[in-house]
């Protein structure tokens, strides 16, 4: 697969921006004078008095060795204490004495920490975002792995967390349909009969993955994932067992994504066009006309009755005769696939603004991509608004709106699991076992007046085996064998072509809420209210031109078919919070306490029916044959509680406990197991870990290459 990529970016700055590096100024309040001026009054911290130390070194770039100016040094995990490195990268900061550790932080550099060794000399390399980072402000004792798309020409998420979690994540292709994304497997297929796939969460919100829900078309899938544009994603992250926080579902382990929000009150707007393509796939190799034909004549001998066959049925592959009249139709060598295949191209198109008084994130984007099986294309229509809004100062809110678009133009991928109801539909598997020696195109037979003989000859602009009763039907031969006729590929690529045969079209509205309340310096308090709107259309046509005739058991005789599928989802969900975080000199403590409550409504209904005969009007009709339809109805909800506490000394030791106690309406009231509270059933999920960070004390000389900040957890 090959890229070309152009991008543009500019940006425009309005105000003045100001960094105070350690100093006693930081949030301002507005106050009025008598002139009515708008003036900025510095409002004092409350910092404590602690015994101090001056710890000094230079920060260079890895690459070059040359020194890094205006990179932020800081104590880890506390921006009270912090400081900017000069010109030529060197720099002083003064901390208190518990201080074990710094972070060091720097636009178009991976964040890095530095475990403090002595007073002097505390050097640091940055290497650029380029690379996958590996720190951040903080240490976590949880199994959590982390990507940042930047840039990417991936189409869904599940594409970048194959290409830079895939340490953590185990991928699977869906195929070579557009944005299908992956079957995802954090810890391993641990079941035949359940789903073992991770729990999703999109900025707090757990998503139903509909995993289980069917289509219309063999080997798609819904892919509720390709609803996001991977641009709008700021980090992803991975979590190996997540069921002490998110109960049962996090059993698989949970993918938890965070779309872009705005980080400065400085706008700017960026644009981004890049456009790529992937080549027609190498194909299978698979018997020439010669080949199959000796093939079917050593088949042929093995039937109990061959003889028979062989007088009652004129064989017409076997004759090699050229003068035969029907000899061209059965003497091709025909490479099926060759034309089923092409070269695809994707365009992607995007416009973002970020910043504003309110540090708002907007996005639109446009995605069209082909797949390089011929007739198959994903568009898409991407819009994001996120903003945090001051209300007053202690009460913040967060407000986003997504709205996204995307359709397919679909056939049938694949082989299906059995084929007791329909024909076998799918191009690329017709490309693979249709008979080589069959033309795609049609002969027409007619008489030489002049020599008095029937002649045979191609007409190029009608594919063959456009009605099936027709005499002569080379597609017919392997009916006289206990088979049934193959379909002419050609025919479903041409004849299944519109938006009201074979199309899919998925919409997503999402509104997400979060107010917090900031109760002091230690307690804040949150809501996180969000509602999710999922509809789904699907269109399925297999033509009547081309598609032989089939005896279904429990039906009877069909060949073309007609189905159509529309569902719908709505999820609410809502995160309760409080949240208390204290320091008291070289201890941090840090406690969580919530409730959560989501109720998910799914509905779809279907029908399909079999012989339309015209297939300019691909309807679904009491016209049709076999007429079938039914739906599906199904609401679940989900309540839990959760508390998760921390303790951490000098970012050196740390201890985290966490335990969720969650319901569900899935559970059932006849369920044995679990804890039975308030005439239902709950699961119970604790947590316990700790963890010793090496690196960050003095006894301990632990230097893998410039820094390791290894810990062993217990």
């Amino acid at each position: 697969m090959g890229f070309t990529r152009l991008r543009m970016s500019f940006f425009m700055l309005s105000g003045t921006t100001v960094l105070v590096a350690q100093d006693d100024v930081d949030d301002a309040e507005v106050v009025e004078d008598d002139s009515a001026a708008v003036k900025k009054k510095p409002k004092k911290l409350d910092i404590p008095t602690y015994e101090m130390k001056s710890v000094s070194g230079k920060v260079v770039d890895a690459a070059t060795g040359e020194g890094l100016g205006g990179v932020r040094v800081q104590a880890l995990n506390n921006r009270l204490y912090t400081a900017m490195t000069e010109e030529d990268g060197s720099y002083t900061i003064s901390v208190p004495k518990f201080v074990t550790s710094l972070y060091f932080e720097v636009t178009g550099y991976n964040g890095m920490q530095r475990a403090i060794k002595s007073e002097s000399s505390q050097d640091v390399k940055m290497y650029s975002s380029a690379f996958k980072s590996v720190y951040k402000d903080g240490v976590s004792i949880y199994s959590v792995s982390e990507a940042h798309p930047v840039n990417t020409t991936a189409l869904t998420a599940e594409s970048d967390i194959e290409n830079t979690l895939n340490g953590s994540v185990r991928t699977i292709s869906r195929g070579g349909v557009p944005a299908q994304g992956a079957a995802m497997f954090i810890q391993g297929i641990n079941s035949l009969n359940s789903n073992a796939q991770p729990l999703v969460v999109v900025d707090g919100v757990i998503w139903d993955m509909q995993y289980d829900r069917t289509t219309v078309h063999q080997g798609f899938i819904n892919n509720v994932l390709n609803m996001i544009d991977v641009d709008d994603i700021a980090d992803i992250k991975v979590v190996k067992n997540g069921a002490a926080f998110y109960g049962a579902k996090g059993s698989n382990g949970v993918i938890e994504i965070t779309t872009n929000r705005g980080k400065s009150q400085a706008t700017r707007i960026n644009a981004r066009i890049y456009g790529g393509f992937e080549t027609a796939p190498n194909y299978v190799d698979v018997m020439n006309a010669g080949q199959y034909r000796s093939y079917l004549s050593e088949l042929i001998g093995t039937y109990k009755d061959s003889e028979d066959r062989s007088s009652n049925f004129h064989i017409g592959f076997l004759n090699e005769d050229p003068s035969y009249v029907y000899y061209p139709l059965y003497h091709n060598n025909t490479d099926w696939s060759k034309n089923l295949y092409r070269t695809a191209f994707t365009q992607n198109y995007k416009v973002g603004v970020q910043g504003g008084d309110e540090l708002c994130t907007t996005s639109l984007g446009y995605t069209k991509s082909d797949a390089t099986a011929r007739m198959t294309n994903f568009d898409r229509l991407n819009l994001r608004f996120n903003t945090d809004i001051t209300i007053t100062d202690k009460l913040t809110a967060s407000f986003d709106l997504a709205y996204g678009r995307s359709t397919y133009n679909l056939r049938d991928n694949g082989w299906a699991s059995n084929y007791n109801n329909d024909n076998i539909s799918s191009p690329n598997v017709l490309g693979l076992i249709q008979a080589p020696f069959l033309s795609p195109y049609s002969y027409v037979v007619t008489w030489d007046p002049v020599n008095l003989v029937n002649k045979v000859a191609m007409d190029k602009r009608v594919y063959s085996g456009k009605y099936f009763n027709s005499d002569p039907n080379p597609f017919l031969f392997a009916q006289n064998y206990d088979s049934y006729a193959l379909a002419n590929p050609y025919w479903i690529l041409k004849n299944g072509k519109g938006n009201d045969k074979n199309y899919m079209e998925q919409t997503q509205f999402m509104l997400n809420v979060t107010p917090k309340y900031v109760v002091n310096k230690n307690l804040t308090i949150s809501d996180r209210f969000s509602y999710i709107l999922n509809r789904t259309s699907e269109k399925y046509y297999l033509p009547y031109s081309g598609t032989p005739s089939r005896f279904i058991e429990g039906l009877g005789s069909v060949s073309s078919s007609v189905k159509s599928q529309y569902g719908k989802e709505t999820t609410v969900f809502n995160d309760l919070r409080a949240e208390w975080k204290k320091q008291m000199g070289a201890h941090f403590l840090d406690a969580m306490a919530g409730m959560r409550f989501s109720s998910y409504t799914y509905s779809n209904t279907y029908a399909k029916g079999y012989n339309n005969t015209n297939d300019k009007l691909p309807n679904l009709s009491y016209d049709l044959s076999f007429l079938d339809y039914g739906g599906t109805n199904d609401t679940w909800v989900n309540l839990a509680y959760y508390l998760n506490a921390s303790y951490n000394y000098r970012n050196r030791y740390f201890v985290n406990g966490t335990v969720s106690m969650e319901s569900s309406s899935r559970f059932g009231k006849e369920a044995d197991s679990g804890l039975k509270l308030f005439g239902v059933r709950w699961g119970l999920f604790p947590s316990l870990q700790a963890g010793w960070l090496i690196s960050s004390r003095g006894l301990v000389q632990c230097r893998l290459g410039e820094l390791s900040q290894t810990y062993r957890r217990l």
